[in-house]
């Protein structure tokens, strides 16, 4: 089964430790009204992407995802050979936007799964704005969508840390720490980038 979310190993992250909580004076301020705002806003767009994983709301999810996180997703695919399904949708990609997708496989050639050394080039924009990027998404959303639905009913945002663009929440899965789910603010929304696991429950 192929995960609709990509994810990033603590290689990435710097080896990620599950957070502690705050200890000295830090611990004891209160947050602002302003950095309140900040944390709701994650923590809705947290809840609006696993709805929409739930609901099997392709347009939904695919809007919640960063430019980045799409890049990633696609060179995933594209270099996974168990996926018979994925070298179908490609064919069905126009030569023009043919001649680009090949270009920029080509320049993510260093890259390893995974994403342990560096994450991929960003998508041209002939993919990133095309039709059958759209319709690739959404074919993959139908194939997961019983699986993707059945974890993400289960799935519980706990703290969230705010730092400038970036954002992480903490996500329990059946009151078990599963990982965390890096957040970004692009275009003045907070978007899905990555997951990590900690360093503590890596595999």
């Amino acid at each position: 089964m192929k995960r609709i979310l990509p994810v990033i190993l603590a290689v990435l992250a710097g080896c990620v430790s599950v957070p502690s909580g705050r200890g000295g004076e830090e611990a004891k301020r209160e947050p602002s009204a302003a950095e309140r705002e900040v944390t709701q806003d994650v923590r809705s767009a947290f809840r609006k992407l696993i709805s929409a994983l739930i609901e099997a709301d392709a347009m939904t999810s695919l809007s919640m995802m960063t430019v980045q996180g799409i890049s990633d997703w696609v060179l995933e695919r594209s270099w996974d050979t168990s996926d018979g399904d994925y070298p179908k949708y490609v064919k069905e990609i126009d030569a023009a936007r043919k001649v680009d997708y090949e270009h920029w496989l080509k320049s993510n050639k260093d890259v390893k799964l995974g994403f342990v050394n560096r994450r991929s080039t960003v998508l041209p924009e002939s993919i990133l704005t095309s039709k059958w990027l759209v319709e690739t998404w959404k074919k993959y959303i139908q194939q997961e969508k019983d699986s993707q639905g059945a974890i993400a009913r289960e799935v519980e945002s706990g703290e969230i840390w705010v730092d400038g663009t970036e954002a992480s929440v903490t996500v329990r899965l059946s009151n078990t720490f599963a990982r965390m789910y890096a957040f970004r603010l692009e275009n003045g929304n907070w978007k899905y980038d990555y997951d990590v696991r900690p360093a503590n429950n890596r595999r």
